[in-house]
């Protein structure tokens, strides 16, 4: 599924109008849970972070919800910060046990 299926058919804006609106409904309150989204927009929660995921870092997904950055706490910005920085290495770390096994599979190593 793309970004663009995660909407419904019936909103045709772009990715980057997406973030543009989540950007003016965080400037006017500085956290937004996914539900308050989902409730006034229609957007659950992998659209909301295929939207923060397209803003360019100026939207984090916190534990309370989504924040700009720019208003983000510091306590705020290094858990979402850390939070991606960890599911980085955990995801880098099975890339190299899955290209290791594809490797020991086609030159028959055990």
């Amino acid at each position: 599924m793309t970004q663009e299926e995660l909407f419904t058919y019936k909103d045709k804006k772009t990715i980057e109008q997406r973030v543009e609106i989540m950007i003016d409904v965080l400037t006017q309150h500085r956290v937004v849970p996914v539900n308050r989204f989902n409730f006034r927009l229609g957007w659950s929660d992998r659209p909301c972070r295929a939207i923060a995921n397209a803003s360019e870092g100026r939207i984090i997904a916190t534990q309370k919800g989504y924040v700009l950055s720019s208003r983000a706490t510091n306590e705020e910005f290094q858990e979402a910060n850390g939070r991606i920085y960890s599911q980085g290495r955990a995801m880098l770390r099975r890339a190299l046990k899955e290209r290791s096994a594809r490797h020991k599979a086609i030159n028959g190593v055990k």
